[in-house]
This record gives structure tokens, sequence and C-alpha cells, in this order.
């Protein structure tokens, strides 16, 4: 190779070094301004959002100490778990019976009157004990009755849907109590809570029918695991993705009010009504009285006017309860400090509220002749 032809190659090369190794400093700054970006925003997510911060910051999650996968419901309570539950408000025991719910095993034959109650974490009780739930409560308030707490920690009203044919109706109880939480219209019709943990879903067909999809796979996937630790520890994650949810949702019109500027209920929440009128009506065929218990937290509960529908059920809507209580008693939380679950107050006021509201009714045994009109509202 001649001279000058050599030197020009061993420019050439010595330019495209240049060039890479300042493409390459410009990608490594780009990285750590993208890494100090997400760290800062990770910051004002946790001073913005403090409840989103404490359940990031949570040393102790159910499904490593008393929850487990479940084919049929996405995840389910492990029977015979017997643990204490830590997090910076409580320190609590938590034991599993055998049936797998919390509590005594539901045995309505047994007693004069049963009492089936359906719901989330906040009919679990979590971060009390098992004697400060409102299902223990009323069962002190009621010593002749059976309560049974078939609560579980993250389900909405389709899986409860399923837990009601499944297990409650084939035990025969004399009422069934669903409490209905904010997140359960957020979950209903989705195949996944949170968009982390698997779970079946309905659809509303053509015709008004639900349809059952089935999505839950036999074990949790790769991908779900990693977005699960993820959004256990970062709070701007989940903040990102509930926004994302939302827009996702304006887009496929599930909110109509936000997309055309008019009035009127989602298609989560005609979804929600939906099903809470099929658990009603399966109970009443069975000849078991319903009561849908409306938890405070939901901004709009118009779409629920007429749920359960006339004749069919009642309803008992638990926010003037809490609002009158904070009235009387300011500096008296009925909350947890860093978390939004009920304390053993909160539990005893929604035991109150409750008994007396199946008490107006009639429904206890002795109490006169029960209400033929079903109510639809506490107010």
């Amino acid at each position: 190779m001649a001279p000058d032809a050599e030197t020009k190659e061993r420019g050439d090369i010595a330019r495209l070094a240049r060039i890479l190794k300042l493409i390459l400093g410009q990608l490594l700054l780009l990285v750590l301004v993208l890494i100090a970006v997400v760290f800062a925003g990770e910051w004002y997510a946790r001073k913005k959002f403090p409840d989103l911060a404490y359940v990031a910051e949570r040393q102790q999650r159910p499904e490593d100490l008393f929850v487990q996968f479940d084919a049929r419901y996405g995840w389910a309570n492990r029977p015979g778990a017997d643990t204490r539950f830590r997090r910076r408000d409580f320190d609590t025991h938590v034991e599993i019976n055998e049936r797998g719910f919390r509590g005594p095993v539901f045995a309505p034959p047994d007693s004069v009157f049963s009492v089936a109650v359906l719901g989330d974490s906040y009919v679990f009780g979590h971060g009390v004990e098992e004697n400060e739930t409102f299902s223990a409560l009323l069962r002190e308030k009621w010593p002749f009755a059976a309560v049974g707490n078939f609560g579980v920690i993250g389900y909405s009203t389709d899986q409860e849907l399923l837990l009601l044919d499944d297990v409650v109706l084939p035990s025969e109880p004399d009422v069934v109590l669903l409490c209905l939480y904010r997140n359960d219209i957020l979950d209903n019709g989705q195949p996944t809570a949170w968009g982390i943990y698997q779970k079946p879903y309905f659809t509303r067909e053509a015709n008004g029918e639900l349809k059952l999809r089935a999505a839950v796979e036999p074990s949790v996937p790769l991908s779900m695991r990693i977005r699960r630790e993820i959004q256990r520890r970062f709070v701007l994650y989940d903040v990102l993705a509930f926004r994302l949810a939302g827009l996702r949702a304006e887009s496929h019109g599930e909110d109509p009010a936000a997309a055309s500027g008019e009035s009127g209920p989602s298609e989560s929440e005609r979804l929600t009504a939906d099903l809470i009128d099929t658990m009603a009506s399966k109970c009443e065929a069975r000849g078991v009285r319903f009561l849908l218990v409306v938890l405070p937290g939901l901004s709009d509960t118009a779409f629920l006017a007429n749920v359960p529908p006339p004749g069919v059920g009642s309803q008992l809507d638990l926010a003037p309860a809490f609002e009158e209580y904070e009235r009387l008693h300011p500096d008296s939380a009925l909350g947890f400090t860093y978390d939004s679950h009920w304390n053993p107050r909160g539990h005893r006021l929604v035991a109150d509220t409750i008994a007396a509201k199946v008490e107006a009714l009639g429904w206890l045994p002795g109490s006169g002749p029960p209400s033929s009109a079903p109510s639809t509202s506490s107010k």
C-alpha cells in the first residue's frame, strides 16, 4: 500500500474513532440525563402522592404471606396460613381457615341467622385483628348469628360474583352483604387488576347478557412479575400507569362524560351495575336477602340510583355515617395514618351502621315482618 493511501486510511480510522467516541459520549450523557429525570420524577411523585409512596415502601406483601395464585379467581387466600402481617401502620395476626377465608368457618345450618359478607381488603380486615373486623363485630352484636367474612384483598365485583356462585350461595345464607369500593369500578371488565395481577372478567354482550372471560393463565407470566416488581418500588411508574389507563379508557369511549362533555355512566359503571344486579337476582332466586354496601370514596354514585333493582335488594351508603362521625369527632381518625384502610374505629362504625340498617329492614329473626320494599339509600 502506498504511503499516502496508508496515511489517508489511518486518518479515516482516527476520524471514525472520534465520531464513535463522540456518539457514545452523547449517548452516555443522554442516559445519565434520563436517569436524573427519572429519579427527580420519582422524588416529586413521592412528595406529591404520599399514599403511593407508602405502597412502594411497604415491606410485607400479602402474596408473600397468605395469598396464592388461583386459576379460577386469579388469586385467593391460602388455606391454613397463619402469620403476622406488618406494615408501618400496624402489626396484626392473620389466620386463614381451612376453607380459605378469615375468621371462623361459615356454618349457617348451625345458626338461627346467617350473613355472608363479600368484598375486598376492607372486608378482609387489612391492618386489623380478626376480632376487630366489622364481620366479627356483627357476630358480637348478633350472638345467635353466623357471619362469614368472604373478603379477599384486591377482589373486584366480577371475582365476587364467581365467589357468590361457587361458595356463598351453596352455603345457604339468609343475607348476603356485598361491599363496593371505587377500585371495583376500575377493575371490573379488566383482565388484570392494576395491570399486574391476572383475573377473570365479564363483558356486556349486545343482548345485555354478561359473558365470562376466563383470562387467568396457569402461572404468572415473567412480564407481569417484572411489572409487579417495578410498580412496588417506583411511585412514578404507578402514577404514569394510572394516567395512561385513563387515556386508554377515554380513547375507547369508556368515559362518555370526558369524551363528549355529556353526563352519564361510563361503560365500567354500567358493567358494575349489571354485575351487582346479577348478584342480587341470584340471591333473590334462592330466597336470600341482598344488601349492597357502598363504601366511602366513590366520587359519584348516581349510576347506583336503582342498584339493586327495586324489590330485589337494598342499598346502604356508608358515606353519610362517615361524614357525620368526622364532623362530631374531627380528631378521631377512622383510617390509618399512611394506609387508607379502616382502623378498629372505622370497623366499629361500619358494624354499627350495617347492624342498624339490617334491623331497620326487619331482616333479623323475631324483628317483625321483613321489609317488602327495599330501600336504595341510607339517607
